[in-house]
């Protein structure tokens, strides 16, 4: 449906570390990342018939439309990332990373923050992947704000497809613990904020939904960034609170090994429930999230009560 985008071009990487002697026992490292895409999306409009007010169309125009965010082939410095890790004790580490310009992330609308903290974490243990599988039973404890434990590892596209871009794309903020049975089996659970629900077009670019630009008394009603094609999908966490409607995560995982004793199978089948907010205030756009944009100018789509489940399975 959509011929979209994007070729990541890593344009630099400059990996930073204390002037030791022998800088492999350094205990801090840093990484600076700029990525460069070229994105070709095609122009696609469809009428839809939510009941925005006259003055919010643009001038001449009766029904509005969800189109391509920014339709064209464009060359894009997308990000600049800084990542970090200081190793505190040897069981103790510190995660950070922070991107600028943050082109493709700016979530939910293109007025979020260019610079945003991605990730930042404290971590006891070490957290066993396919790649560096467990030599024994080990138990990982991290808090903080990092990647939810179904995502894809290896994400070289600003473009992931409808799974990963709506579903799992943005990071949440809580407390997740993990188990390696030895090499092969291991379990992992979560108690998070929980990423609010909101609407995205899946590919590249999150378009404009409920900016300023679209506020009465609707001074730009046709943006120059689009409404997008857009799923319902899990927004990016602006706070960390598991005081109210958390979510829970739990996930069962198998690696399997290879003839030739590398590690090449990850099998996870993992799940999350939580409640649905009334409302979720987002920065970027006026619409609320949750059960709020569900309900969104009294254009209500059809659900029942506030749970709200995921389940999936990861290979």
């Amino acid at each position: 449906m959509f011929k979209i985008d994007a070729v990541k071009l890593t344009a630099l990487v400059i990996l930073l570390q204390p002037c030791l002697v022998n800088a492999k026992q350094s205990p801090i490292q840093f990484e600076i990342k700029t990525t460069v895409n070229y994105r070709d999306s095609e122009k696609y409009r469809f009428p839809i018939s939510f009941p925005f007010p006259p003055e919010a169309l643009p001038i001449g125009q009766t029904t509005a439309f969800q189109e391509t965010v920014d339709a064209g082939r464009l060359f894009e410095v997308s990000n600049i990332s800084l990542k970090g890790a200081w190793q505190i004790q040897p069981k103790w580490q510190l995660l950070f990373k922070v991107d600028a310009i943050d082109l493709y992330d700016r979530n939910p609308t293109s007025q979020d923050q260019t610079i945003d903290l991605d990730i930042f974490m404290i971590r006891y243990g070490k957290k066993a992947i396919a790649k560096r599988p467990a030599k024994a039973t080990q138990v990982y404890l991290q808090v903080g704000k990092f990647e939810k434990f179904e995502r894809q590892n290896d994400r070289n596209l600003q473009s992931y497809g409808l799974v990963s871009t709506a579903f799992n794309r943005f990071e949440d903020t809580g407390v997740e613990i993990g188990i390696d049975f030895g090499s092969q089996f291991y379990v992992k659970a979560s108690l998070t904020t929980g990423n609010p629900v909101f609407i995205r077009d899946p590919n590249a670019l999150a378009g404009d939904n409920g900016t300023d630009a679209q506020m009465p008394p609707f001074n730009n009603p046709d943006p120059e960034l689009k409404s997008g094609v857009v799923v319902l999908y899990d927004a990016e966490i602006e706070h960390f609170n598991l005081s109210k409607n958390p979510e829970l995560g739990l996930a069962f995982g198998y690696r399997g090994l290879a003839d030739d004793n590398s590690w090449q199978h990850d099998f996870m089948l993992w799940g999350y429930k939580r409640n649905l907010a009334t409302e979720r205030n987002l920065h970027g756009t006026f619409y609320g999230a949750d059960l709020d944009i569900l309900n969104a100018g009294g254009f209500s789509l059809p659900f029942s009560g506030n749970k709200k489940r995921d389940v999936g399975f990861n290979y």
